[in-house]
């Protein structure tokens, strides 16, 4: 974010008289100076801030993701069929590790496809929004809310993800946070113990 505090500056728009049901006040009211974004007057550490935060902050992740998913994936794959081939009868619990394992893929696939979608069209409208003249004020700033609460929701989406398709994160997840009324009382009730 150091980047972004060093091109970014709020610039006072101007002064104005709001009135409300009990008072009447001046206000100053700010904005963020403009960028100049695909024009020659684009300085050039907010070009380079710009398409590293693009670059590096989006768009290489997602490819990333998207590698490292599908390597992992294909080797789940290659587990299992080892697997099958060894355990030539199911029992009970190896079919219940073969659920597992098929909930786990569908989770690591859902949530590869959720990043890439959250994330990748920030990247290309960036990139474009370096490039194209005007294209960041009456593109990219317009979508720019739609865009935080697609992200949000893809956060929000991986929870709900985690905790349906794994047993291993709800029991986890049950241990650490259910467990913990259980040392703040233990430690409550020695703090109370210590100063009778």
């Amino acid at each position: 974010m150091v980047p972004n505090f060093l091109t970014n500056e709020l610039k006072p728009l101007g002064t104005g008289t709001n009135t409300t049901a009990t008072s009447t006040y001046n206000a100053t009211f700010y904005v963020l100076k403009s960028l100049n974004l695909g024009t020659q007057e684009t300085q050039f550490l907010v070009l380079v801030n710009v398409l590293v935060y693009a670059i590096v902050g989006k768009l290489i992740p997602c490819c990333l993701m998207g590698i490292f998913g599908t390597m992992l994936v294909y080797q789940m794959q290659m587990h299992v069929q080892k697997r099958r081939r060894i355990i030539m009868t199911f029992s009970e619990a190896s079919g219940m590790k073969f659920r597992e394992h098929s909930r786990t893929t569908v989770m690591l696939i859902s949530v590869i496809i959720l990043f890439v979608v959250a994330e990748f069209p920030q990247g290309v409208l960036i990139m474009i929004s370096a490039c194209k003249r005007r294209f960041f004020d009456t593109v990219y700033l317009p979508l720019g809310d739609v865009m935080d609460i697609v992200a949000l929701l893809n956060n929000a989406i991986n929870f709900v993800l985690y905790c349906t398709m794994s047993a291993k994160f709800r029991e986890t997840f049950i241990m650490l946070f259910c467990s913990l009324p259980k040392c703040w009382q233990k430690c409550l009730g020695e703090r109370s113990i210590m100063y009778m």
